[in-house]
C-alpha cells in the first residue's frame, strides 16, 4: 500500500505522522502498537512515519503531503496526527486524520484471496465456499456456501471499502490575524485498488458549528483539479471562534456515502503573538529603572551595590525619614567621621565641605579629652567657654536631639547631666517595665502640673544607671517619662522634693 497518508498544510514543512489506535491509548512504534504509559520520551517517534510535499512540474510546493501505511494489518479506525519536524511527548500537531484500514488493502498487502478470507474469518461455520458472484453495475461482492446459501459478507466488506476510499482533509487550527484569512479543503476520492476515483457526480460539501448553526455561506463552490481530487476555500474572519465540522456526501457507483472531518476556528488575538504585542512588551521594558540603587545587586553574595554619588539629597528624602531611632549606632558613626575628622596631635577637628552649610572649616581645640566632656573638666573650644559659645551663638542648649560634640550638646555636659532652675539636686531613677533593669536613654521631664503643660526641667536622657538628676526647689511636682520601645504604667508619678 501507498499513498494513504495525506494532509494539506502551508508548504515547506518537515511533516511526521504519527499513528495511534482507535481509542488513542497505543502508539505505532515502529513494528507494534505499544501502551503510550510505557513508551519512553526518547521512543517517542520511533513510528514516525516520513510525509513528502507533492510538486508541480515547475517544482513547486502544493502543500499537500503523502506518507505510506506501514506494515499495520488489523483492520479497523486509525487515528493519525501530523506533527512539523520530529514530535516530543507534548507537541502541538499541525493536523489529524481519521484512517479506516479496508480489508481489501489488506488482502492487496498480505496476499490473502477474498474466498479464503471469507471461509476463514466471517462464518465459523462455513467449511466450503462454493463461489464467489461479483454485481457488474456497482462491483459489489456476494459470497455462496455448498448449498447455496448467501455468506452474509457483502454489507460488510462494502461498507469498510467505501467508507475509507474517500479522504477530507481539513487544517488544524483555522484562524485569521486580521480581517479575512482562506483556508482550503481537500477531498481525494480512491478505487479499491487505490487510484484516484471520479465520482458518479461532483461531491456536495457543507460546514456548520457543533451546535448545527450552518456555516455553509463561508464556503466555496467545489473546484474539480484532477481525477478524484475537489477543493474548496472557507473564509475565517479574525473575529471567528468556533469549532467547525465539515460533511462531504460522495455518490459511487449509485451507493451515497459521507465522510465528516472537525476542526478548530481560533482568535488569533488570543493565541498569536503579534508586531504590536512586541511593541508593548517593548514599552515595559524600556520603563524599567537604570539607577544602580533600583537595580539591585551584581555582587556575588548579593551585597547591595554601593549608592552612586549625588542619588541621596535633601529632595529626594521625606521629612523625618531618617531619625536617629531609626539609623544603627554604627550608621551614625559612620555619617559622623564623613562629616569631619579630628587630628589628635593639632587639636584640630575639620569640617567637611558642605556638612555645616558652607565651605571646609577648621575648629581648633585646647584640651580633646575636655572637648569630650570628661567629668570635673572644664569645657572650652578654642579658649572659649561652653557658656560663653552659648551665649555668643544664642544656642538653645536643652535640646534633646543635639549632634554630639555640638555647642548644645557640650552644654548639657555628657548629656545626662543636671538640668533645671532650682537649688536642690534630685536624681530619678527609670527601670525597663519587663525586668525592672535600669533603662538608658529614655526621655524624663518634671512638670508643675498633673496635665503636664507646664515643664520645670528637662527633657533630660537616662545614663547607663537608668539616672538623670534635675535642679528642682522644694516643692511638689510631676515627673514624666517616655521611651520607643517601652510603655509605663504610671506615667506621670508625682514627686516631693525637700
Amino acid at each position: 500500500m501507498s499513498g494513504e497518508l495525506q494532509t494539506q498544510l502551508e508548504t515547506g514543512l518537515t511533516v511526521v505522522a504519527l499513528i495511534y489506535d482507535s481509542d488513542k491509548t497505543k502508539l505505532w512504534t515502529g513494528s507494534a502498537f505499544e501502551s503510550i504509559s510505557s513508551v519512553a520520551d526518547a521512543n517517542w517517534a520511533d513510528g514516525a512515519i516520513s510525509c513528502t510535499e507533492q510538486q508541480t512540474s515547475d517544482s513547486s510546493g502544493t502543500g499537500c503531503y503523502v506518507g505510506n501505511w506501514p506494515s499495520i494489518t488489523t483492520a479497523g479506525e486509525y487515528l493519525v496526527e501530523y506533527y512539523d519536524g520530529a514530535p516530543s511527548p507534548g507537541d502541538r500537531r499541525v493536523s489529524i486524520q481519521l484512517y479506516d484500514l479496508r480489508i481489501d488493502d489488506i488482502l492487496e498487502d498480505t496476499g490473502t484471496t477474498l474466498l479464503n478470507l471469507l471461509a476463514g474469518t466471517l462464518d465459523a461455520n462455513v467449511t466450503q465456499v462454493s463461489g464467489v458472484a461479483v454485481e457488474s453495475t456497482s462491483g459489489r461482492i456476494h459470497a455462496y456456501k455448498h448449498d447455496g446459501t448467501e455468506i452474509a459478507a457483502e454489507s460488510t466488506v462494502g461498507a469498510i471499502s467505501n467508507t475509507v476510499r474517500h479522504k477530507l482533509v481539513v487544517p488544524q487550527p483555522m484562524e485569521a490575524s486580521t480581517g479575512t484569512e482562506t483556508y482550503r479543503i481537500w477531498l481525494y476520492l480512491y478505487d479499491s485498488s487505490g487510484n484516484m476515483e471520479a465520482p458518479d457526480s461532483t461531491p456536495t460539501l457543507t460546514a456548520e458549528q457543533s451546535d448545527g448553526t450552518s456555516l455553509n455561506a463561508k464556503l466555496s463552490s467545489a473546484t474539480n483539479v484532477s481525477t478524484g481530487v475537489y477543493r474548496w476555500d472557507y473564509s475565517v474572519a479574525s473575529t471567528d471562534e468556533y469549532q467547525v465540522i465539515f460533511r462531504a456526501t460522495i455518490t459511487e457507483g449509485g451507493v451515497s456515502n459521507e465522510v465528516c472531518a472537525t476542526t478548530t476556528v481560533v482568535d488569533s488575538s488570543g493565541v498569536a503573538f503579534g508586531t504590536s504585542d512586541r511593541t508593548k512588551l517593548e514599552a515595559i521594558y524600556n520603563k524599567l529603572p537604570s539607577s544602580s540603587y533600583l537595580l539591585g545587586t551584581s555582587d556575588a553574595a548579593g551585597a547591595m551595590s554601593l549608592i552612586v554619588a549625588g542619588t541621596i539629597n535633601a529632595a529626594a528624602i521625606d521629612a523625618d525619614a531618617i531619625t536617629e531611632a531609626k539609623i544603627s549606632s554604627g550608621a551614625i558613626s559612620e555619617i559622623q567621621n564623613g562629616l569631619s575628622t579630628f587630628d589628635s596631635a593639632s587639636d584640630k577637628v575639620t569640617l567637611a565641605d558642605g556638612a555645616h552649610g558652607g565651605s571646609v572649616a577648621t575648629i581648633e581645640l585646647s584640651d580633646y579629652t575636655d572637648f569630650q566632656g570628661a567629668a570635673g573638666g572644664d569645657v572650652t573650644v578654642g579658649g572659649f567657654t561652653v557658656d560663653a559659645l552659648k551665649e555668643l551663638a544664642q544656642t538653645d542648649t536643652g535640646l534633646l536631639l543635639a549632634a554630639s560634640g555640638s555647642v548644645a550638646k557640650l552644654s548639657q555636659s555628657d548629656g545626662y547631666g543636671v538640668y533645671g532652675a532650682g537649688a536642690i539636686a534630685y536624681t530619678v531613677k527609670v527601670l525597663k517595665p519587663d525586668d525592672s533593669s535600669p533603662l538608658q536613654s529614655c526621655e524624663v521631664w518634671v512638670t508643675s502640673d498633673e496635665a503636664g503643660t507646664t515643664v520645670v526641667a528637662g527633657t533630660l536622657l537616662t545614663n547607663s544607671s537608668g539616672e538623670s538628676t534635675f535642679m528642682l526647689d522644694a516643692g511638689t511636682y510631676w515627673f514624666w517619662r517616655q521611651h520607643a520601645d517601652y510603655n509605663f504604667d504610671t506615667n506621670p508619678t508625682q514627686l516631693t522634693v525637700s
